[in-house]
């Protein structure tokens, strides 16, 4: 299991054009004129409409703040490779955001840099807010929540394979062969690939060592900052 050791800091790759530009409108979202409710002390993520999704990962402000995003003037793209401006930021004392668009070999790619106080505000919320419920929009359920950004999760409900370990409870442990995500205590994000062990004895250990969540996806791109070969099929 791979490590990146970079406590309180999360990046996420979105390879989807439309992804992340939702998402900001969706966590961009003014109040209404009656008074909200305080948001928890957690971390979000959101899917783009009319996607939907059964589980999303979320980053939240502080409790009294509503997240704002300032978007950046678009510039002409440089012939030459250059360090990206920012697109979209937000900032305050205990959450830092910055989401950069990319373009390379005909793709289109948002980068979100998320920089955290405490590992328990990466948070999550299933769709209709519990596990197994049906899907909805991602900007539903980020409406519920008032995060900062958010993102679509691993559609666990897709199938009935893995670890399923979310806000450091255990939802599901089942063989699998996919990679395994896993976030742990601090915040620090590592790889599992190998998954020839008993799952449920990895599930076991996992919760025994605090983990916070795991999410089942694949193919993972880059372990330990380094790009992994795909299968020719992919």
């Amino acid at each position: 299991m791979a490590k990146w050791k970079r406590r309180d800091r999360l990046l996420l790759l979105c390879a989807f054009v439309l992804l992340i530009p939702l998402c900001i409108r969706a966590a961009g979202i003014q109040p209404d004129p009656a008074p909200r409710p305080a948001a928890t002390a957690t971390a979000a993520v959101t899917p783009p409409e009319p996607s939907t999704a059964e589980t999303a990962a979320f980053a939240q402000p502080t409790a009294t703040e509503a997240p704002a995003f300032a978007e950046t003037p678009a510039t002409a793209e440089p012939s030459a490779p250059a360090e990206p401006q920012s697109d979209w930021s937000y900032q305050n004392s205990r959450v830092g955001v910055t989401i950069t668009r990319h373009k390379q070999d005909g793709f289109v790619y948002f980068v979100a840099d998320i920089q955290l106080a405490e590992p328990g505000q990466f948070s999550y919320a299933f769709s209709n807010e519990k596990f197994g419920g049906q899907p909805e929009a991602l900007s539903d359920i980020a409406e519920r929540h008032y995060p900062v950004i958010a993102v679509n999760g691993d559609f666990y409900g897709a199938h009935n394979n893995g670890i399923i370990i979310r806000g450091g409870e255990l939802f599901r442990k089942k063989n699998s062969t996919r990679a395994l995500l896993v976030v742990d205590k601090n915040g620090d994000l590592s790889l599992l690939t190998d998954r020839s062990e008993k799952q449920g004895l990895v599930a076991d250990r996992l919760i025994d060592e605090g983990a916070l969540h795991t999410f089942e996806f694949g193919p993972a791109l880059v372990d330990g900052g380094q790009p992994l070969k795909l299968e020719s099929t992919i």
